[in-house]
């Protein structure tokens, strides 16, 4: 009985290339879906946009960056985790567990 051999250059080739196609495309995502403004009647105004985040209440407002890890989103306030909340299609619940709506 004859035993095929897999070649491994072609599979080391496969492996390179997938690697070289999905280092850049994770490094540059940015789940541009979840971008928009959601919105609280009481607690005002979160908007998401490319990274950045901005809460807006009344005449206040403060801002900073995010991440999102599944359907976690880490704000980020120069660069130190200010709070983790969950976003669920257009619902954002922020780290207080205050829902907000999409609008």
């Amino acid at each position: 009985m004859l035993k095929r051999r897999i070649p491994v250059l072609p599979i080391a080739r496969v492996a390179l290339l997938m690697l070289v196609f999905a280092i850049p495309t994770a490094a540059c995502s940015s789940d541009t879906s979840i971008d928009g403004t959601y919105a609280n009647d009481v607690e005002g105004t979160i908007t998401l946009d490319g990274g950045t985040w901005t809460v807006t209440q009344g005449d206040s407002s403060s801002s900073g960056t995010y991440t999102v890890e599944g359907t976690t989103i880490t704000f980020l306030i120069d660069g130190q985790p200010a709070g983790a909340g969950k976003i669920d299609g257009d619902t954002l619940t922020d780290p207080d567990g205050k829902i907000f709506t999409k609008t």
